[in-house]
């Protein structure tokens, strides 16, 4: 494997390939393909079924990389995608069924032999049957470790990060797999699992995907790249400024209709100064609602800047009540039994317009965001 995980910052390069980099993709693959091919060939005992899977996998990872939220979640996303289409796989074509092998002693003694030459499509071929005979010796749960511990060259640690598991569990599930078989024969297994190793899947990838692909990833992602943002996130943000516009319209309404009818001047500069002190609050929430969506993957910060929005708009609700209540005089109506005070209109107008807009930004920037799916 030419990057190792420990000397990968899988995060950095996750958001590099979200902006379109593909160095940065290539450089993920590099560091994930003995996991990803392991697991693949886990499930369809098939090593060229195991090659085509990983390859379909890391075609869609690389489509759908921008609905990733959290770059220290790519290991456990591409696994996913690896058994969803390794099981799918083996659903819609022949994987996982090879022509048994009359010996498969005498065959592991052949290909252990290096000295004996022979054909590279059958040696691949008899590398399948024995690993396939392997496989269907072990427990389920032990065959991923046992053959990315190979693939690793026995390096347990390496094993236990690319699988998200302890190293303790790692050597367990090893010790049980020598349980089953001898250690030396589970060792010489090893070597072919080793010498089963597909190369750099790198090229092979890039080859499959389209350029066309490619290009409409990387043009997708310039504005995020130019704003240092995920495409997903840009899309929250803009769910989020359109309604902030409506409610910044209704607060300078609701306060000019107030203003209209106030005959002091005093208060007429009080709610003047009131106006300027809501809008800037409410810039100010809506920026910490942006500020959620850029830097955190969860709801909880834009939800805080939501509340900050409504306690502004309350605050200066209240303040209108107070001077409409003492300076303006009441317009009194029955409507359906009900007496409405037309002078406090203008106040629920800002109150409830302000509210609705960003309720609707806050709703929409979820949604666009795709985090909306974390509060249901």
């Amino acid at each position: 494997m030419s990057t190792t995980i420990s000397h990968l910052d899988i995060s950095e390069n996750v958001t590099l390939a979200q902006q379109g980099e593909i160095k940065a993709f290539e450089r993920l693959i590099d560091a994930s393909q003995n996991a990803i091919t392991s697991i693949a060939l886990s499930i369809t005992k098939d090593l060229d079924a195991s090659e085509d899977v990983a390859q379909q996998t890391y075609i869609k990872a690389w489509k759908d990389i921008n609905q990733l939220k959290n770059g220290q979640s790519f290991l456990p996303w591409i696994r996913q995608i690896t058994r969803y289409t390794a099981l799918n796989y083996i659903k819609t074509q022949s994987a996982g069924v090879t022509s048994p092998c009359a010996d498969y002693d005498s065959l592991l003694a052949t290909l252990s032999n290096n000295d004996v030459p022979a054909d590279v499509s059958l040696i691949k071929q008899q590398q399948s049957e024995l690993i396939s005979h392997l496989l269907d010796q072990l427990e389920a749960e032990t065959r991923e470790i046992v053959l990315l511990y190979y693939r690793e060259q026995q390096n347990s640690n390496a094993v236990a990060q690319l699988l998200d598991i302890s190293p303790a569990l790692v050597r367990k599930k090893l010790q049980r797999a020598r349980e089953q078989l001898k250690p030396e024969i589970l060792n010489t297994y090893g070597n072919v699992i080793y010498s089963s190793t597909p190369a750099s899947l790198v090229a092979i990838v890039l080859a499959v995907l389209a350029p066309t692909a490619m290009g409409g990833l990387s043009g997708a992602s310039a504005t995020g790249l130019k704003l240092g943002v995920k495409s997903p996130v840009l899309m929250g943000i803009i769910g989020l400024l359109l309604p902030l516009l409506l409610a910044l319209t209704a607060n300078h309404l609701s306060m000019a209709m107030v203003i209209k009818n106030v005959h002091n001047t005093n208060a007429k500069n009080a709610l003047r100064q009131l106006r300027k002190q809501t809008t800037f609050w409410m810039i100010g929430a809506a920026s910490v609602m942006a500020v959620g969506y850029i830097y955190t993957s969860g709801w909880l910060i834009v939800t805080i800047g939501f509340v900050l929005f409504w306690l502004g708009l309350y605050r200066s609700t209240k303040a209108v009540l107070v001077v409409t209540t003492e300076f303006v005089q009441p317009r009194i109506i029955n409507l359906a039994g009900y007496t409405i005070n037309l002078s406090l209109i203008g106040c629920y107008l800002g109150l409830f317009g302000g509210l609705f807009g960003g309720g609707l930004g806050l709703i929409l920037g979820l949604i666009n965001d795709g985090r909306f799916n974390s509060l249901l």
